[in-house]
This record gives structure tokens, sequence and C-alpha cells, in this order.
């Protein structure tokens, strides 16, 4: 959900050791990272030696570097290893909230008004702009997002982009050049749809890459910080979820015409359980795939999925079967969830958000008071819940409904239409009182409590 709230902790499969349809990661193992301490229970994930901590210990050891393809096909030049794998760490699954610890300068934002943080990147030509937009868990004013400024060309501008200043200061994440950016390794991403960053260990990410072009779309694992990768599945994926108690533990959708279904790793890339779409799905992409996993409110478990394409289908037994719980309909790419304080879930689709209140089994359309369009995702504050539509361009500012409500909507400050789409990948910062988004523009915040 890409907050700075996270989950400490994890437990271990309660599904046994799936072999069906099982295959290896790729690439060669980067730079091994090490699960660090905490002080109310580990989260995240451990690599080569398990660390201990006050509340629990975290996995031991790793699989060893096994040669093998680039990821799930045959299409590497040459045979390179697995992906680092990743090793659940041990404690109760908690939330508590990430520190603030600019690195500089950070922006000002004033109450119920949006203010563009960047990176000033010029116009954006034939590209998608601002794509993807994640906080990293352990320090929020850590901000990283996929930029496309360019579709073909150079790209020189192209790339994932990291800010430690909360937003002030921008610099590409790798270094250039690849030595071959057909293989399972890169040093610098393109640009990222989908990123995310392990709560326990910063220096360990996720990227889907997908849409464009067939050089490096994939799933992208980095254990140093983004100056190595390794692709360790290949296919054009858009859509990605981590399991909020174990970020071992991910899910992928594709972009594509062809149904791929769930891919699903439980040790970060180094093998996968490739779940195929259910019956009926039809033969676009994913569009959207999350867990219905609340740990704060008790709803759903590991287990609990929600697929979202040409309607809404739920699976409570990890993709062994479905059912279509909704008709309402996904967003072409990628839609998220937000869960509420009181554990309604409300996800993005076509049209206006929709609302369940039994964690998925039934769906409605929250649509009072807002325009009809796209809303890609919803974010909340524990008292608001905010949504913008997108479009070109957007019928109106950023709207809110008391979290206790869900249903009636009205404008939240002074915040005009945006020129260029909506609101898209937000992530609320408890520390600041800040909501941060992306609009295939650019970065946005707006200042939405007073924060601490």
């Amino acid at each position: 959900m890409g907050l700075a709230l996270f989950a400490t902790g994890c437990g271990g499969s309660d599904r046994g050791d799936q072999t069906q349809n099982k295959v290896a990661g790729a690439g060669s193992g980067a730079n091994a990272g090490s699960g660090s301490t905490g002080d109310g229970g580990t989260n995240g994930s451990g690599a080569t030696s398990g660390a201990t901590s006050d509340a629990g210990t975290s996995g031991s050891g790793q699989p060893s570097t096994p040669v093998g393809t680039c990821g799930n096909t045959e299409k590497a030049k040459g045979a390179e290893g697995r992906a680092q794998a990743c090793v659940p760490t041990g404690g109760e699954c908690s939330v508590k909230h990430g520190k603030y610890e600019p690195d500089g300068t950070p922006p000002e934002f004033e109450y119920g008004v949006l203010k563009k943080i960047g990176p000033d990147l010029g116009l954006v030509d034939s590209g998608g702009g601002a794509l993807a937009l994640t906080l990293d868990p352990s320090n929020s004013a850590v901000i990283y997002i996929g930029f496309e400024q360019e579709n073909g060309g150079d790209g020189s501008k192209n790339g994932l982009y990291r800010s430690r200043d909360g937003g002030s200061t921008w610099k590409k994440v790798g270094t250039l050049p690849d030595d071959d950016i057909w293989d399972c390794r890169s040093t610098m991403l393109g640009w990222a749809v989908n990123v995310r960053v392990d709560p326990n260990n910063p220096d360990h990410m996720y990227v889907t890459r997908g849409v464009r072009g067939g050089v490096d779309l994939g799933f992208w694992v980095t254990w140093d910080g983004g100056e190595s990768w390794i692709r360790a599945f290949v296919e054009d994926l858009t859509a990605m979820a981590v399991d909020p108690c174990d970020f071992c533990h991910v899910l992928l959708g594709s972009h594509t015409q062809t149904a791929v279904g769930v891919v699903e790793s439980t040790d970060g890339g180094y093998s996968y359980v490739v779940h195929p779409p259910p019956e009926g799905f039809g033969t676009g992409g994913s569009y959207g795939i999350q867990f219905l996993f609340d740990p704060r409110s008790k709803r759903g478990d590991r287990n609990t999925w929600l697929l979202h394409g040409n309607g809404m289908w739920r699976t409570a037994n990890a993709g062994d079967s479905w059912s279509k719980v909704s008709e309402i309909t996904g967003i072409h790419g990628f839609t998220t969830l937000y869960y509420a304080s009181n554990g309604d879930v409300y996800s993005g689709s076509y049209g206006y958000p929709a609302r369940s209140t039994d964690n998925g089994l039934n769906w409605e359309s929250s649509s009072n008071g807002l325009a009809m369009a796209q809303y890609y995702g919803l974010i909340g504050d524990g008292t608001n819940i905010y949504a913008m539509p997108d479009a070109l361009p957007p019928p109106s500012g950023m709207m809110f409904t008391p979290e206790g409500d869900g249903m009636n909507w009205q404008p939240f400050g002074s915040s005009p239409p945006l020129d260029r789409h909506g609101m898209q990948h937000p992530a609320f910062d408890p520390n600041i009182g800040v909501v941060y988004f992306v609009n295939n523009d650019t970065v946005y915040g707006i200042k939405v409590t007073d924060g601490g």
C-alpha cells in the first residue's frame, strides 16, 4: 500500500512446500544483505545469515546459487545464477511507524494545498511520466519514483529516481553503462512501474518493469540499494503486491494481453509458483493483484488475494480456486487497495472507487459526490479517505470522505484539477501528515493532517 506504516514479523507458509508449476528464479546473486535487528519484532527479510532481534530470530542460511536461465525463460545469452533467496524473519506481525529523517532540507507543505516536488526533468515527451511511487518504510523521507520521459530514443532521463530529503532533490539510482542490456543483470533500470522497499533492509528492493519494449521487462531484485539488479522473472509485468507480514512473499501480475495469471514467490524471486488465471477471466493482463490482508484490523491472511480485471476475483486458498465477487472492472495497468481504520477495504476501479465491508466478498461503488472517471487508488490517514479522478483532464481535484462514512465525498482543501491525470500510487506519511502521489507527470504532496 506504500505507507510509512509497516508490519513487523512474518509467518512461514501454511500451505507446505508447493512444487506444482514451480520454476527457478534467475540472475546472479547480488550483494548479500542480512536482516537488521529490531526492537519490537523483525520484519521483511534476511539473507545469508540470520540476524537476531528482541522478538524473534530470522531464518538461517540460504540455498546455494545454482546455474540456471534468466527467470522463467531461455532468453539469457549466458547461464547465470538465481536471484538471492529471501529468508523470512520471525516475530509477531504488528504495525509500527517508521522514522522521518531527511538527509537535507525537505519541502514545506501547506495544509490542503498541492505541491509539486519534482524531479524537474523537463516536459514529458512521449513517455508515461512519473509512474510509480513508494516510501522507504524505515525512513519515510526516502522516496522512490519510476519515471519515463521518452518512449524510445536514448531515454536518458528514464529510470528509477530516489530522494533522500523528502522530495527536495532527486538522483537516478544506479550507474551506466550496462555491459549487456539483454542479460539477467543490470546496473540501472530503464524505469519502473511498481517499486517496493524491504522494511527490514532498505537496500533490498523489488521493481516490476513492463509496457515498453522487451529489453528489460520483468521482475527485478536488488540487495545493494539499486547499484546492481537481477532479473528474476521475464514477462511484461506491471502489478505487484507484497505480503504485509512477509516481504519475501510477493505476487506479480502481467500487463500484456496474455493472461499470465498470478506469479507467486515466497522467497523473493528465488523460485516461483505460477497460478493460472481464473476460468472466465479473459485474455487481458492482470491489471491489479493485491493481498486482502490487513494485520491492523486482523482481516484476511497471506492466502487471501484479489485479482482485478474484467471484474473482481477473490481467492482464499492462494489461487487454488477463485470466485468472481463483483462486476466492477479494473483499470489498464493496475489498481491499489486501502484498508480503513474500521477494516473496510477500498479499491481503485473504473467508474468510481469500490468498497467492501466484508474483506472482498461483496463490493459496491462509492460514488456520491464523485465524477465518473478512473480511480487508480485511494489512501487514508485514519480519519479521512482521499481520492482523485484520473482523466485528460481530470474533472475535479482531491476529494475526501470520513472513514466512518466511505460513501459521500466532498472537495478537500484548495486542490484544483491537475493538468494531466489524477492520483496514482498514493502513499501517506503519518510522521508529517502528507499524502504523496504520482500522476503520469511528476510527484505531488499535500498536507492532510498535522502528523506525528
